[in-house]
């Protein structure tokens, strides 16, 4: 997903992940900001910002995201609650 940052009107590419991310995810960022930042107008002095997005973020991504300030991970949980309407059934 590409979108732009209200702040700094500057470009984030946000990756998302269905379930666990690994540094795998990093090196994959990396490239789209790296194209993104090579193929797109940004504002002066704003760099490409990343996010990933992952059911879990592994130790490993956690300390390769370490050596980009502009990469953020963020985990995310999904809770399904079922709730019975109408008749009964017997």
């Amino acid at each position: 997903i590409l979108a732009s940052d209200k702040a700094t009107g500057g470009l984030v590419v946000i990756v998302l992940k269905r379930d666990q991310a690994d540094d795998e995810a990093f090196g994959q960022l990396c490239r789209y900001m790296g194209w993104v930042a090579d193929n797109m107008e940004q504002p002066e002095f704003v760099p490409v910002a990343g996010i990933i997005i992952a059911a879990e973020i592994t130790p490993k991504l956690k300390a390769a995201a370490k050596t980009n300030p502009n990469v953020r991970l963020v985990e995310y949980g999904v809770k399904l609650e079922l709730s019975p309407k109408g008749g009964t059934r017997q």
